[in-house]
């Protein structure tokens, strides 16, 4: 017992249990959380490359993109799951080609006119060469940039106003804008092969184009593509569709047994607001096998994070299931007495709700 420290608590009388329970995510869940994965090792890498000590921190970063994995974790309502989210990331895309598609216009329009002469126009028809191969290693990207660079030569010479110059850094900007519509790709196709790997009882080798059961299945985190047990895997994807190579570097951590992810996986639709929010509430309303909570006991949550309360809060209401949080004496007061038949306190870890009395 702490007798030298405010508001302690003795606690040698409780009996206490130690548990750890496996929560087996929905299919956008796990997607996300791939995505931040990957994120969080290629940050990692290049943190150190740079010299740093690999812990710079995701959730500080300004980058839009990381804003987007970040925000693809949080769901709270029934509409963001696997369907929204697919669509939000094909949108996603479309709206980055268009853009990609716009500034390609107005490059292509300038290089016709001024007749491609100087050093700036040299380094556009290199790119453009480039940009024609499977140089940037995603057959299906590849053939969206051929083809918006097909329709823009076809297309009437757009205006590109005089400020509108063809520099070095324009084409920069264009080849930033295929490595960002790689990525865009990869994520959205990795979101509809989660998908498919939880609900088809039939799957396609993106290899060897043959059909195969997902048991025999590997999925390839970094570029969604799935490799059945008869083609092998190495460093590279090293995918061929229509002749363009996927040149994906796959890690020991991005290859994922499709067989594992169908028996991990809980589903989209049974889900309201998150696996694990859906799992603390059965458990409170002892729907868990093997989990029990007796009647007329109550239950202490503690949480770390607002959004993690504020998620869990809807939770309970939709369940019917009663709290209060831990902010003053009163609420303690008002948890401990049973006419106020409040099942569940919400404590903040480090907070005053850590606070004993």
């Amino acid at each position: 017992m702490l007798t030298d420290v405010k508001d302690a608590t003795d606690v040698t009388g409780l009996t206490c249990e130690k548990r750890v329970i496996a929560v087996y995510p929905t299919p956008s869940e796990k997607a996300s959380y791939l995505e931040v994965m990957d994120f969080v090792v290629s940050n990692d890498f290049n943190s150190r490359a740079e010299g740093g000590d690999g812990k710079k921190d995701l959730f500080l970063s300004s980058s839009a993109d990381t804003a987007e994995f970040t925000e693809a974790c949080n769901f709270t309502t029934a509409t963001e799951k696997y369907e929204a989210i697919e669509r939000t990331r094909a949108r996603e895309y479309s709206e980055l080609l268009a853009e990609f598609r716009s500034k390609l216009s107005k490059a292509h329009s300038l290089s016709i006119r001024r007749g491609g002469s100087g050093s700036s126009f040299q380094d556009y028809d290199e790119w453009v060469a480039r940009a024609r191969t499977d140089y940037y290693g995603d057959p299906s990207t590849t053939a969206d940039i051929r083809s918006a660079m097909d329709s823009v030569s076809e297309q009437p010479l757009a205006e590109t106003g005089e400020r509108f110059k063809m520099t070095r850094t324009l084409v920069a900007e264009l080849n930033k804008f295929c490595l960002r519509l790689v990525s865009r790709n990869r994520s959205l196709r990795l979101f509809v092969t989660l998908g498919r790997v939880s609900s088809a009882s039939e799957l396609t080798c993106s290899d060897c184009h043959q059909p195969a059961v997902p048991d025999d299945m590997t999925l390839l985190s970094h570029c969604g593509h799935l490799i059945c047990s008869k083609c092998s895997i190495s460093k590279v994807c090293g995918v061929v569709q229509e002749g363009d190579h996927c040149n994906a570097t796959i890690a020991s951590h991005q290859r994922l047994s499709c067989a594992s992810l169908r028996l991990q996986t809980s589903s989209d639709l049974g889900s309201r607001f998150s696996s694990k929010i859906d799992y603390v509430v059965n458990l409170i309303q002892n729907k868990i096998d093997g989990h029990s909570i007796p009647n007329g006991e109550k239950v202490l949550l503690f949480l770390q994070h607002v959004k993690t309360r504020e998620k869990l809060e809807a939770a309970f209401q939709v369940a019917g299931i009663t709290f209060i949080n831990l902010s003053s004496s009163r609420d303690l007061d008002n948890f401990k007495h049973e006419e106020k038949g409040i099942q569940v306190l919400i404590m903040s870890i480090g907070g005053v709700a850590a606070a004993g009395r």
